[in-house]
């Protein structure tokens, strides 16, 4: 919608600045986009995101050629001439390039029966981020359990699980530099941690500790941290948030994607 602001003047453009939360002048708007798409750019050995955009306009209207010029070196985007006439035609197009911008991730963004001869144009947006745990889960380890939609209702999916320290807690620990007695090892780390909100402001302090136990002390209790109810999540730098979602039901298929048609 930051590409269209590019294009828009008057009570319009005034809207979409309002609701985008952008500078008033457009050179600041392309400035924080460029900026952005460069940022993602140098991170592509550590992961793929991949933003892609394109107006697909009528071929009965045209293109201004000022603003592709724009929107090409700020936007890494473009605005193309289609015929929209042709409603079967023009979705394929469309669809084709986006499954080839998203590396064949996403398919059908729309389909013929989206489109009218007479729509001005169609205004796409996809994306598709690929990244990596900083501790990667085994596959041997995934099994089906239980994710609790709701109180009433449960569905069996399969859930990854690992354990990202594992030695340190068991019969092969190795402390031995630590301590002077072998068959030791570390029984539990303790934690303890508070923050206090108040008409100042805020404080907050912690404190851990580790108690150390001979291996025949072993509790079996280990602390866990299980995804298995509804939850949200966003994938985000100290900058930005790249995307936001939801899991309600891990059996359910997404809905289609959002579309915008202009």
């Amino acid at each position: 919608m930051s590409m269209v602001l590019m294009g828009a003047d008057g009570n319009t453009a005034h809207e979409l600045r309002t609701v985008l939360n952008l500078p008033e002048d457009k050179k600041n708007v392309a400035t924080i986009y460029d900026e952005l798409l460069t940022k993602l750019e140098r991170r592509k050995k550590v992961a793929i995101l991949q933003l892609v955009n394109r107006l697909f306009v009528n071929e009965t209207i045209g293109v201004n050629k000022r603003y592709n010029k724009l929107v090409n070196k700020h936007f890494r985007a473009e605005a193309e001439a289609i015929n929209l006439a042709d409603r079967s035609k023009a979705a394929w197009a469309i669809n084709d390039w986006v499954l080839d911008q998203t590396l064949d991730n996403v398919k059908y963004i729309l389909t013929p029966s989206d489109l009218t001869p007479d729509e001005s144009g169609v205004m796409i947006n996809a994306a598709f981020f690929k990244g990596y745990w900083k501790t990667r889960f085994e596959k041997k380890y995934t099994k089906p359990k239980v994710f609790y939609v709701s109180k009433s209702y449960q569905v069996n999916v399969n859930m990854m699980s690992q354990v990202g320290i594992q030695h340190l807690f068991n019969s092969s620990s190795d402390i031995s530099v630590l301590l002077n007695q072998s068959g030791t090892r570390i029984s539990q780390v303790v934690h303890k941690a508070f923050i206090e909100i108040d008409e100042e402001g805020g404080s907050a302090g912690s404190a851990s500790a580790n108690p150390i136990q001979g291996l025949s002390d072993y509790a079996a209790s280990v602390v866990t941290f299980t995804v298995n109810s509804p939850f949200v999540f966003m994938i985000r730098d100290d900058d930005n948030i790249y995307f936001r979602g939801r899991v309600v039901n891990p059996l359910k298929k997404s809905s289609p994607n959002d579309r915008i048609i202009i």
